[in-house]
């Protein structure tokens, strides 16, 4: 496929082929018209949003950042203001990227409401108002970005809410992850596990798993 195929460039330095594969996939998936309310033109709109999620994190990976928000924006603008269970995972994954484009510069003009729209989604999943230690991470790292104790607070009580099930076993983000120039979320991994760290949720320094 062309991302797997942009996947494979990537790893060997031919960014600009792998971007090229990654941005003719999403014009393969061209949105169907206004008036299609087939089962399939909804099914080519949720992976045309999908393959504009990859493309955000090629180019954040990148430190491309406004063009990764650029893409991430006109991945949202797919999703119907009334979102039902087909769209639930395609917004959170446009809105996660979104979050995460300006979690990694110094401007941050709209990260509070695209903040806040990204949780309102994920609470609004089948997870509900269940805590989630990623996404509590991704709150901490938040509220850092943002100095906001208030959501501090809120984060390192979620940390420890969804804690309390596995306290026991070992944390996958807590382990090291050598990933390569394609594994496009790394510099989330790394942000993630460096939180955790700082909330006592992972020891200082993490052995591979074996």
């Amino acid at each position: 496929t062309r991302l797997l195929l942009a996947r494979s460039l990537d790893d060997n330095a031919d960014s600009a082929e792998a971007e090229a594969q990654l941005r003719a996939r999403v014009a393969e998936l061209a949105p169907p018209g206004g008036e299609d309310r087939s089962r399939q033109a909804l099914h080519q709109r949720v992976r045309r949003v999908l393959a504009q999620v990859d493309l955000a994190w090629f180019l954040i990976a990148h430190a491309r950042m406004a063009d990764a928000q650029q893409t991430a924006r006109e991945a949202l603008q797919t999703v119907p203001p009334k979102v039902t269970a087909s769209w639930l995972h395609p917004q959170q994954q446009a809105l996660e990227a979104l979050v995460w484009t300006q979690l990694l510069v110094p401007a941050k003009d709209t990260l509070a409401t695209d903040w806040d729209a990204y949780d309102t989604a994920k609470r609004s999943g089948l997870g509900g108002s269940r805590k989630h230690l990623v996404h509590e991470a991704d709150r901490a790292l938040v509220a850092q970005a943002l100095r906001d104790s208030r959501l501090q607070a809120q984060a390192r009580a979620g940390v420890e809410e969804s804690l309390a099930p596995v306290r026991h076993r070992p944390l996958s983000l807590c382990q090291t992850r050598s990933g390569t120039a394609s594994d496009w979320r790394q510099t989330q991994w790394n942000a993630r596990q460096r939180i955790l760290s700082e909330l006592g949720a992972c020891p200082a320094a993490a052995p591979d798993p074996a």
